[in-house]
């Protein structure tokens, strides 16, 4: 058996190297080894970043909440003899559709001791012929204000009435993770639409936190070769409140 109380970390893996219970392990491991594959070895080379306290305003979650999620769509939802001699396509039967958000929104409701979430899906199904083919749903889950529990400490949760109500006085936004498949029954006339839904609330805050920047300049790209540096960011098609879109639901 090797002991490896004998092996010695070689100088050049000092700069990455931590003790086990060290917060940034897992970022310094990931700047060494996929570091050059997301740049950070191109002109100008960044330098191995430092594990430092950084003072960040952001979205701090205080409450979490959660609800399964159910629906389905009739195909084709009408008797064949209304269809008037249309030929509707017939659905492959045990298929898993595409599911999309299209939309989504959440509000205070019931006088302050409920939080509803309104969801758009695009679910898209195949033919058996292979023909994709489009349906448009909504899903609504009302949230009442004693399913919430606190973050981190679940131990205290959930809330009561009065907490609720509270806890509303220094919320400031919601954020809602939707987990969700769709497929198709044995005969391909009805999509179920299955999984959860995550509730959060969170307020505006400024928190210290451990981190590293991983594109931070050297000082000698900053004052010998005259780098700079800015960071953009820009939210790419966004998903939009179901109030505003095109055709609201």
């Amino acid at each position: 058996m090797i002991d490896s109380k004998y092996f010695e970390i070689p100088d050049f893996c000092s700069l990455t190297r931590q003790e086990e219970n060290e917060p940034c392990n897992d970022c310094l491991n990931t700047f060494a080894v996929c570091g050059p594959a997301f740049g950070t070895d191109l002109i100008p080379v960044n330098p191995t970043p430092e594990c430092v306290c950084h003072d960040i305003c952001v979205e701090e979650v205080r409450f979490i909440s959660s609800a399964n999620a159910t629906a389905c769509i009739a195909f084709p939802g009408v008797n064949p003899c209304r269809l008037g001699g249309v030929q509707l396509p017939t659905l492959t039967a045990n298929d898993h559709c595409d599911v999309f958000v299209i939309c989504a929104d959440e509000s205070i409701t019931d006088n302050c001791t409920t939080i509803t979430v309104r969801i758009g899906l695009l679910i898209v199904c195949t033919t058996t012929a292979g023909v994709p083919v489009p349906f448009v749903t909504t899903i609504t889950l009302v949230f009442p204000g004693t399913s919430f529990i606190p973050f981190p400490d679940c131990t205290t949760g959930p809330l009561n009435a009065v907490q609720f109500q509270e806890a509303l006085e220094i919320i400031d936004g919601s954020c809602t993770v939707i987990q969700l498949n769709a497929t198709t029954n044995a005969t391909g006339t009805q999509i179920n639409i299955a999984g959860k839904v995550i509730e959060k609330l969170w307020k505006h805050e400024n928190l210290w936190v451990v981190g590293l920047r991983p594109f931070d300049l050297s000082p000698n790209d900053v004052a010998i070769n005259g780098f700079v540096s800015f960071t953009i960011s820009q939210e790419l098609q966004p998903i939009n409140s179901c109030a505003s879109f095109p055709c609201p639901f």
